[in-house]
């Protein structure tokens, strides 16, 4: 009987949210993306958006909203299809953290934008897709590796039920 179900809270594997709607027979899945500090959306897929192929995608920024990538190293806006960090501001973002300052201005820059800490993409229709965490990024010897990316690799063989990419201090490679 579940006709429309909506998926957001964090970021979810494209084959388990294929199986979800093949399995459940969902007619529509509306996808939102937001957090707590956004009061609580900034982007989502509306079911009218018939069709919906984009599976990952976290969709067009709300009305009322900007949204913006930035490179994590120069703090400089990214071309689309680029990676780097989502930046969101409009009027339902928050004004800070109660009593905390420092956190506040680590998060909301002097223009408003709020550092979300997330590494998106966008594409040339405006669906912007969430790829990584800031905090999340492997270094090694001068790239930045995405865990998640490297997830999906490894999730993508049949003998791998699930996988977790994490960080390990090297001497040589960082």
């Amino acid at each position: 009987s579940l006709r429309t179900g909506i998926m957001a809270g964090a970021t979810c594997p494209i084959e388990v949210m294929k199986r979800v709607i093949e399995q459940m027979h969902m007619a529509e899945v509306q996808i939102a993306y937001g957090m707590t500090e956004t009061s609580p959306v900034t982007h989502f897929v509306a079911a009218q958006r018939q069709n919906w192929t984009k599976y990952g995608s976290v969709g067009a920024v709300v009305a009322g909203m900007d949204a913006k990538l930035i490179d994590t190293e120069t703090g400089r806006e990214v071309a689309d299809g680029e990676r780097g960090e989502l930046c969101v501001r409009g009027p339902n973002v928050m004004a800070g953290y109660f009593n905390n300052d420092e956190a506040t201005r680590r998060t909301i820059d002097e223009d408003g934008w709020l550092h979300t800490g997330d590494v998106a993409v966008v594409d040339a229709e405006g669906d912007f897709t969430i790829v990584d965490r800031v905090k999340e990024l492997i270094k090694y010897k001068g790239y930045q590796v995405p865990p998640a990316e490297l997830e999906a690799l490894l999730l993508g063989h049949d003998a791998i039920a699930d996988a977790a990419v994490i960080p390990v201090p090297d001497e040589e490679a960082g």
